[in-house]
């Protein structure tokens, strides 16, 4: 299974499946119970899951690419976080040029929903 077939799966099944909501929210306070006694530790954390989001990558893969001996994992590691990397930027560029135009469509949503809003409340004063 590819990185991106398993993230459309765990998207998929955290929208529909109620048990991998469930666990979700299971590993979340587990997360938090192990970090109660050093707070510190979720800075650390964060930024693992941050790098690994952001590059595809985990930290010890990142190392990997830099420090293997072995030229095929090097390999790997390297492409991989570099492709994801780019995929991420461009994808973020894209959204941040949208956003005026996405606002521009949200507003003239907002205001027929609320012409249709208007149009109700005076239909059901007249007749209710």
């Amino acid at each position: 299974m590819t990185d991106l077939t398993s993230l459309a799966s765990t998207i998929y099944g955290v929208a529909v499946d109620k048990k991998k909501r469930d666990e979700i929210v299971s590993q979340f306070r587990q997360i938090k119970e192990a970090v109660a006694d050093d707070p510190k530790q979720f800075v650390s954390i964060l930024g693992d899951v941050l790098v690994s989001c952001a590059t595809g990558n985990t930290p010890e893969e990142w190392n990997k690419a830099k420090n293997s001996s072995d030229e095929g994992e090097r390999s790997h590691f390297a492409t991989k976080g570099t492709e994801c990397t780019i995929l991420a930027l461009v994808a973020t560029g894209k959204a941040i040029n949208n956003l005026p135009e996405a606002a521009e469509q949200l507003a003239k949503k907002i205001k027929s929903v609320r012409e249709v809003k208007e149009a109700a409340d005076d239909i059901i004063e007249k007749y209710l």
